[in-house]
């Protein structure tokens, strides 16, 4: 028994279901019920009632369930206490952002990193544009330890380890005035005849495959290759009319852009680059990645 399997059992409890709790701790349902299995047969007991609406819990289960809750609380409690009598920084790790890509509404801010909740995270910030693209590179293993991103971002992906999360799904970024926006998702059909700007491969080469699906299935797209972070990418489309191919989690924010999804499947792998020499606290933060089922590698994920 162990804590992972303690917080993943209330994760299951609280939503009812190994499919949504899978979904929301970014695993496989199969790997959540291999945990509540494995819990049930040490502890001896059934936790859940299984049925094809979904789980409860039994009774046993729900006396469990408070326990447990409470037990997580207590050890939250007394790591927090522990963190802050302490002036070790060994589980500080600094994290660049852009100052324009909307960070604190990814999925890594919001889902990922509360799981590392013995880790403190300092904000570095920097710029969309091609000077600090270089700067993120020197700074990298320095005075930053993570870089969130594409795995194609840049040269990042040319020097530095990716630790794959999850899969970021392709978006359009269009003007509000735009026809296109008061549709819900855009398919194919919708996107024929419009001029798309798509990131230039030197910048990120993760976008490239969905780029060329444009090319190869949409008819008369204009895609042009421009610098889609930059800020001046998106006043070009705000001006023009024009749209700008992203992701859920890479892209910038603009009063006048909104973001429809794609009717179609179309997702990157989207992660963190860190340092070949990672630190002590990046270490740490790699290891406890793993242990809840995140092997970091592209092929992995689902």
């Amino acid at each position: 028994m162990n804590f992972t399997e303690l917080r993943n059992f209330i994760k299951v409890a609280d939503l009812g279901s190994f499919e949504k709790a899978s979904r929301d701790l970014f695993l496989n349902p199969s790997s959540v019920i291999r945990q509540i299995n494995s819990l049930e047969k040490e502890t001896g007991l059934v936790l859940f009632n299984r049925t094809p609406q979904g789980v409860k819990l039994t009774s046993s289960g729900k006396c469990f369930y408070y326990d447990v809750t409470a037990l997580l609380s207590k050890m939250d409690e007394a790591v927090l206490k522990a963190r802050t009598a302490s002036d070790d920084q060994s589980n500080v790790v600094s994290i660049g952002v852009s100052l324009s890509e909307p960070f604190r509404d990814s999925r890594l801010a919001q889902k990922v990193l509360p799981l590392l909740r013995y880790h403190a995270f300092r904000m570095v910030q920097y710029r969309s544009d091609e000077m600090d693209r270089g700067q993120i590179i020197s700074d990298l293993g320095k005075q930053i330890d993570l870089f969130p991103a594409c795995c194609g971002f840049g040269s990042l992906q040319k020097r530095f380890p990716f630790f794959a999360l999850y899969r970021s799904a392709c978006m359009i970024a269009l003007p509000h005035s735009h026809t296109l926006a008061r549709k819900k998702a855009l398919t194919f059909a919708d996107l024929a005849g419009q001029t798309i700007y798509v990131p230039d491969p030197a910048i990120d080469t993760s976008l490239q495959a969905a780029a060329g699906r444009f090319s190869g299935e949409v008819q008369d797209v204009r895609l042009i290759e421009t610098d889609t972070f930059s800020i001046s990418a998106c006043n070009m489309a705000a001006i023009s009319g024009s749209l700008i191919l992203c992701t859920e989690d890479w892209h910038i924010a603009h009063p006048s852009l909104c973001l429809k999804p794609l009717a179609e499947d179309i997702s990157v792998p989207f992660g963190f680059f860190y340092d070949r020499e990672p630190s002590d606290a990046v270490a740490k933060l790699l290891l406890l990645l793993r242990s809840r089922g995140y092997s970091g590698n592209i092929e992995d994920l689902v």
